[in-house]
């Protein structure tokens, strides 16, 4: 069996805050633990509850001043991970190690440049706990019957006046730093908590009577803003931290259709200048335009190509299969560039024998290609040159 300690463990203080207030806004106070972290935490979470714990300093806790450097040194380990934290307080056995109920998740510091001000620590309390629900945990934060108190293993610096007493300085955090709750006005710390407004305690007040006098009507309406601003705040602190989009919120509402994205905006903005240049439905119009414009397009390449290669059928009525073949490979080219049809064809050997084939040898005009043939007489060496000429 582990035996009672009777004190802390050699090494270890702790920070015990024994007086609260109100109205302090968490979503002031940035969250500081990888973001992946405390999505993990708040997962299936659909309304985070934050305590939020506010202390002036330097402070002077247990016989120990308590300096700014400690409780920088202290939030500046929330950047790798979260502290936890157990409603049911400090474990009171050696080595033995606390439930984790909450975890603090963020914290904020204010400093007067002269080592003087004031640090705030911001703690996410889950729907569940290690052991179980924190439904009842949750309500007495709201009721304001909750203290906290840090943990940490510190760096002290001791300094002896001339008469020889001595000062214990904090000024830095080693290790174990974690933050429980305790009874309501233990320790010797003074401390500032966030409390909700009436809104948050509707679970705890029951029914009340439908006859209500007129101001409560209003004390209701004045209640009723502060929570939809609290909702807002909620959310654009969600938003701020890439954990929600207008979308989202939205289409929670049954809204989603009613959101305009940015590319109907730039859409709209298209369908507008279109309307500028006169027309009054564009749709069909720039259709039929369209179809138009591919038609005569297709004329324009047509007569080119009659122009070029011949009618098909030719004026003989014959199969013209040069153009033919012409209109098959522009058909099947990337664009319709008839300087780069003409060239290609002036290579092809299929155009090339099509061309011959129509060759009219008296026509200096339209030629594609010359062939220069030789014939060598044996007998007396004469040489004759025959020029073949492919006209188009």
């Amino acid at each position: 069996m582990p035996k009672p300690k009777t004190g802390l463990q050699p090494g270890y203080r702790c920070l015990n805050y024994a007086k609260t207030n109100v109205k302090i806004n968490p979503d002031e106070i940035p969250n500081l633990i990888p973001k992946d972290y405390l999505k993990e935490w708040q997962k299936g979470d659909p309304d985070p509850y934050y305590k939020v714990q506010e202390i002036e300093y330097p402070i002077k806790s247990n016989g120990l001043n308590y300096q700014e450097s400690f409780f920088k040194s202290f939030i500046s380990k929330l950047k790798n991970r979260a502290m936890p934290g157990a409603k049911n307080g400090h474990e009171i056995y050696w080595g033995v190690r606390p439930d984790t109920d909450f975890i603090m998740i963020g914290a904020k510091i204010e400093s007067n440049g002269d080592g003087t001000g004031k640090v705030y620590f911001k703690n996410y309390i889950p729907p569940e706990g290690e052991k179980g629900s924190n439904e009842n945990f949750i309500r007495e934060n709201k009721t304001d019957m909750v203290h906290y108190s840090l943990v940490t293993y510190p760096k002290e610096e001791t300094i002896t006046d001339d008469e020889g007493n001595q000062t214990i300085n904090i000024i830095k955090s080693l290790k174990g730093e974690r933050n429980d709750a305790v009874e309501y006005g233990l320790g010797g710390m003074k401390q500032i908590t966030n409390l909700d407004d009436e809104n948050s305690l509707d679970d705890l007040s029951g029914q009340a009577s439908n006859f209500t006098d007129p101001k409560d009507n209003n004390r209701q309406g004045e209640d009723n803003l502060k929570e939809k601003e609290e909702i807002f705040k909620k959310l654009i602190a969600l938003k701020a931290n890439a954990e929600i989009t207008l979308v989202e919120i939205a289409e929670a509402m049954g809204l989603k259709n009613q959101v305009v994205t940015n590319e109907q905006i730039e859409a709209l903005k298209i369908v507008n200048s279109i309307k500028k240049l006169g027309f009054k439905d564009p749709v069909p119009e720039i259709k039929a335009l369209q179809e138009t414009i591919t038609t005569n397009a297709e004329a324009v390449l047509n007569a080119q190509l009659d122009k070029e290669f011949g009618t098909n059928p030719d004026s003989d009525s014959k199969e013209n299969y040069l153009r033919k073949y012409a209109g098959q490979q522009i058909a099947n080219m990337e664009s319709n560039d008839f300087e780069v049809l003409k060239n290609n064809l002036e290579k092809d050997p299929i155009a090339l024998k099509f061309a011959k084939d129509k060759a009219d040898y008296n026509s200096d005009v339209n030629k594609i290609g010359v062939i220069e043939t030789s014939k060598n007489k044996q007998d007396n060496q004469e040489v004759r040159n025959d020029y073949v000429v492919y006209n188009l």
